[in-house]
């Protein structure tokens, strides 16, 4: 029996000519990453266990990405222990005020991740229904036409599907990516062309039209030409999964030379410093401040109701984050509406809901 792209890099991983679902393996992992609210729960069990030293320096990613620049004492506290844990144990890939970013965006973009790797990150994104503990693996000829951040983005959202992975197959975009970028040699694994897959999806990327989520699940998705009644008192364009430069641009083109309706706030977050610096050279931080937004250090923060753009009672925000759950930015009887920066972007401009290729 054949194997998918999954399976090979695990089986790979694990010393072992095949593996298949529900087996148990013991594999050894290029990365292990967490950030400044996962980090001090490891630290606690690290302690706890009596161990002395970390695997291995290098391959350990420590990034305060939530909660940095410190928003009240327990955070300053949380990314204290991160810091002295770093320090004793010399963390080669330690990224604290500024020169961290959103980790899902940071490590790819440092080159720290790359083809081929087995990674556990610890990042508390909830699984919802559906590929649940599953892989999901993106083919088909609508893939080379998705550049990195597009997969990027599609991969990080791949969680919000249940699945365990999400995963794209290496071509000539992947190359030109890694090539000059990555830390260290890649693999490329391809899927066999008799691998077992449970489901195949289809989708016809010709009929796509911009989507939006109604609160409160990724699922409960509705096309943005309908939400024109919909009215909203925040945006947010950033995150792990909307935060590349790319997505800055979406928006960036949007907004140039217009202004945020009345009443709304827009918050714009780059995922990386590099990003940031970049926004910032091609004149779209000051577009972005000139249309009446705020722009951000790179920050989790609005995504999971920490800082940044908390919602109160009744509020409604179209955000470009992964979840849009009871309660997930702020108040129970708020409402989050997901959805792409363009159409965030759009949004911001009309007050409502709004459809960015009807602009």
């Amino acid at each position: 029996m054949g194997m998918t792209m999954t399976q090979k890099i695990l089986a790979a991983h694990s010393g072992l000519d095949q593996v298949k679902a529900g087996q148990l393996i013991r594999a050894k992992l290029d990365e292990v990453l967490g950030n400044d609210i996962t980090t001090p729960v490891a630290i606690n069990e690290f302690n706890k266990a009596g161990f002395t030293s970390v695997f291995d320096r290098t391959r350990v990613n420590i990034v305060l990405d939530h909660f940095v620049p410190n928003k009240d004492i327990k955070s300053a506290q949380q990314s204290k222990q991160c810091r002295e844990f770093a320090n004793k144990y010399d963390i080669l890939n330690f990224f604290d005020v500024g020169q961290m970013g959103i980790e899902h965006a940071l490590l790819p973009e440092q080159g720290i991740v790359t083809a081929g790797d087995c990674i556990i990150g610890a990042d508390s994104h909830t699984c919802v229904d559906g590929a649940l503990y599953k892989s999901m693996e993106f083919t088909g000829p609508g893939v080379a036409s998705l550049t990195m951040d597009d997969r990027l983005c599609i991969c990080n959202m791949a969680i919000e599907a249940g699945a365990k992975n999400g995963i794209f197959p290496v071509d000539e975009i992947t190359t030109e990516y890694l090539t000059g970028r990555s830390q260290r040699e890649w693999t490329v694994y391809a899927a066999d062309e008799d691998a077992e897959y449970e489901q195949t999806i289809e989708i016809d990327l010709s009929a796509l039209v911009p989507t939006v989520s109604y609160p409160h699940l990724p699922e409960n998705t509705h096309p943005a030409s309908e939400g024109k009644d919909i009215a909203i008192d925040q945006v947010v364009i950033g995150s792990c999964t909307n935060g590349r430069l790319s997505d800055m641009e979406a928006a960036y083109n949007i907004l140039k030379g217009k202004h945020i309706a009345k009443g709304v706030r827009g918050i714009i977050i780059p995922a990386t410093m590099a990003i940031y610096k970049e926004c910032i050279r091609r004149g779209w931080t000051e577009a972005f401040i000139d249309a009446g937004c705020i722009v951000s250090t790179p920050t989790c923060g609005p995504c999971l109701g920490g800082y940044m753009g908390i919602l109160a009672e009744g509020e409604r925000c179209v955000s470009t984050t992964n979840r849009n759950f009871v309660g997930r930015m702020g108040h129970v009887e708020s409402e989050v509406y997901l959805a792409s920066p363009a159409t965030a972007a759009a949004s911001a401009l009309t007050g409502h809901i709004t459809d960015p290729t009807t602009l």
